[in-house]
């Protein structure tokens, strides 16, 4: 979808700036379908959402950090998409069994988000992007909930923690297509047995040993341009450490190997 075809009410300032009524009663004449508006409070959020929240497909909630209750969009049945970036007060989600039409959602930088548990209301959605955008602050409690969304095909997370370190709700999940998560966020031996759960029907840049970067690092002489997935593991270079990224592709395959042929294996600790 183009500019043209969003309704912009993002301010201008660095923190989202304060947008009053009378400005969001602008949306009255347009009859765009796509919103993208910052500066929200928790009245004019409400008053957004419960008077015209219904004309948009999508809406993206752009620096929004003090509204503290999302309720309200648990009353947009028409709405088809929803991104969130920044917010520093609301501490859950919100109930999404009627937003039946609900296909993706994502939301960044919530800072006092922990649980993640309203996910598992969610009926229609097929796409979930959450975690860090600029503040690693974002800690979760857990991906559990994330076994109910039966909808789900594409879930990017990228939190700072999950706080119980767990994989398993991952390959509960039946209808998960593309899956993406920060390669030093789980040890390789989970990310082994991941891989070994959810081979050849999961697409990932990192269910695998090593990931090369576009980007290289320039370091002490070195072009740092391997990722080693895992948890406190390295990036090397390829030329210069291709003796050890080569031992750790074949421990890797080794896991991965153990864990598809012990189909009764616990998720390592």
């Amino acid at each position: 979808m183009s500019d043209q075809d969003v309704l912009n009410l993002v301010k201008p300032e660095i923190g989202g700036g304060r947008i009053p009524k009378e400005k969001i009663d602008e949306i009255a004449s347009s009859s765009l379908r796509r919103l993208k508006v910052s500066g929200l409070r928790q009245d004019t959020f409400d008053y957004l959402v419960d008077t015209y929240g219904d004309r948009f497909k999508e809406i993206d909630f752009l620096k929004c950090p003090h509204v503290e209750d999302l309720s309200s969009l648990s009353r947009l049945e028409s709405i088809e998409s929803i991104t969130f970036y920044w917010n520093q007060s609301a501490n859950t989600l919100w109930d999404m069994s009627a937003n039946r039409r609900l296909k993706k959602l994502s939301f960044l930088d919530f800072e006092k988000l922990r649980k993640i548990d309203d996910l598992a209301t969610a009926s229609a959605v097929e796409d979930i992007h959450f975690g860090t955008a600029v503040w690693p602050k974002m800690v979760v409690e857990s991906l559990r909930p994330l076994s109910a969304v039966s909808t789900l095909k594409k879930l990017h997370f990228y939190p700072k923690k999950i706080a119980d370190c767990c994989v398993e709700p991952l390959t509960q999940i039946p209808n998960l297509t593309e899956l993406g998560f920060p390669t030093i966020l789980f040890s390789t031996e989970q990310v082994a047995w991941l891989t070994a759960r959810l081979r050849g029907r999961v697409r990932s840049t990192v269910l695998c040993a090593v990931r090369k970067i576009d980007r290289p690092l320039l370091r002490k002489g070195k072009r740092l341009d391997s990722l080693i997935i895992g948890k406190r593991k390295q990036m090397l270079d390829s030329e210069l450490d291709s003796g050890r990224i080569q031992r750790y592709i074949d421990k890797f395959n080794e896991l991965t190997e153990h864990y598809a042929n012990t189909a009764d294996a616990s998720e390592p600790v």
